[in-house]
Protein backbone atom coordinates (compact mmCIF):
# COMPACT_ATOMS: atom_id res chain seq x y z
CA UNK A 1 0.00 0.00 0.00
CA UNK A 2 1.17 3.44 -0.77
CA UNK A 3 1.21 6.31 1.63
CA UNK A 4 -1.75 8.72 1.22
CA UNK A 5 -1.03 12.33 0.44
CA UNK A 6 -1.60 14.58 3.40
CA UNK A 7 -0.54 17.82 1.80
CA UNK A 8 -3.16 20.17 3.28
CA UNK A 9 -2.27 23.08 1.00
CA UNK A 10 -2.83 20.97 -2.10
CA UNK A 11 -6.19 19.68 -0.73
CA UNK A 12 -7.34 23.23 0.01
CA UNK A 13 -6.55 24.27 -3.57
CA UNK A 14 -8.39 21.26 -5.00
CA UNK A 15 -11.51 21.77 -2.89
CA UNK A 16 -11.71 25.56 -3.05
CA UNK A 17 -14.29 25.72 -5.89
CA UNK A 18 -16.73 23.13 -4.44
CA UNK A 19 -16.54 24.73 -1.00
CA UNK A 20 -17.21 28.18 -2.49
CA UNK A 21 -20.16 26.68 -4.39
CA UNK A 22 -21.63 25.25 -1.20
CA UNK A 23 -21.15 28.58 0.57
CA UNK A 24 -22.87 30.44 -2.30
CA UNK A 25 -25.83 28.05 -2.23
CA UNK A 26 -26.19 28.38 1.54
CA UNK A 27 -26.04 32.17 1.27
CA UNK A 28 -28.71 32.19 -1.47
CA UNK A 29 -30.98 29.93 0.59
CA UNK A 30 -30.53 32.18 3.63
CA UNK A 31 -31.41 35.28 1.57
CA UNK A 32 -34.51 33.57 0.11
CA UNK A 33 -35.59 32.40 3.56
CA UNK A 34 -35.31 35.90 5.01
CA UNK A 35 -37.18 37.35 2.01
CA UNK A 36 -39.96 34.74 2.27
CA UNK A 37 -40.40 35.27 6.02
CA UNK A 38 -40.54 39.02 5.45
CA UNK A 39 -43.28 38.56 2.85
CA UNK A 40 -45.29 36.35 5.23
CA UNK A 41 -45.01 38.89 8.03
CA UNK A 42 -46.04 41.82 5.81
CA UNK A 43 -49.04 40.20 4.08
CA UNK A 44 -50.33 36.94 5.58
CA UNK A 45 -52.83 34.90 3.54
CA UNK A 46 -55.67 35.08 6.07
CA UNK A 47 -56.88 38.54 7.10
CA UNK A 48 -56.27 39.29 10.74
CA UNK A 49 -59.29 39.90 12.97
CA UNK A 50 -59.47 41.64 16.28
CA UNK A 51 -60.84 39.61 19.22
CA UNK A 52 -64.08 41.61 19.07
CA UNK A 53 -64.58 40.68 15.40
CA UNK A 54 -63.93 37.01 16.12
CA UNK A 55 -66.38 37.04 19.04
CA UNK A 56 -69.13 38.75 17.05
CA UNK A 57 -68.69 36.50 14.00
CA UNK A 58 -68.79 33.30 16.06
CA UNK A 59 -71.78 34.29 18.20
CA UNK A 60 -74.80 32.06 17.59
CA UNK A 61 -78.31 33.48 17.29
CA UNK A 62 -79.98 33.86 20.68
CA UNK A 63 -83.04 31.68 19.97
CA UNK A 64 -82.99 29.46 16.91
CA UNK A 65 -86.36 28.93 15.33
CA UNK A 66 -87.27 25.38 14.35
CA UNK A 67 -87.49 24.81 10.63
CA UNK A 68 -89.61 22.32 8.78
CA UNK A 69 -87.98 18.92 8.68
CA UNK A 70 -86.24 19.27 12.05
CA UNK A 71 -86.88 17.02 15.03
CA UNK A 72 -88.44 18.21 18.24
CA UNK A 73 -86.99 17.29 21.64
CA UNK A 74 -89.42 14.39 22.03
CA UNK A 75 -88.26 12.88 18.72
CA UNK A 76 -84.55 12.83 19.53
CA UNK A 77 -82.83 9.52 20.27
CA UNK A 78 -81.53 9.25 23.83
CA UNK A 79 -78.26 7.47 24.66
CA UNK A 80 -78.80 3.72 24.79
CA UNK A 81 -81.81 3.78 22.46
CA UNK A 82 -81.84 2.61 18.89
CA UNK A 83 -83.88 4.05 16.07
CA UNK A 84 -86.37 1.18 16.30
CA UNK A 85 -87.16 1.82 19.99
CA UNK A 86 -87.92 5.51 19.57
CA UNK A 87 -91.58 6.28 19.27
CA UNK A 88 -92.72 9.42 17.53
CA UNK A 89 -95.53 11.43 19.11
CA UNK A 90 -98.93 11.15 17.53
CA UNK A 91 -100.02 14.24 15.61
CA UNK A 92 -103.41 15.53 16.77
Amino acid sequence: MSHSENDVDKQVKRHKAPLLGFAAILAAVAVLLVWWLGQEIEAPDAPLQTPAEVESSSAAPSSPTPQSGTLSDSQLIEPGETATTVQTPVQQ
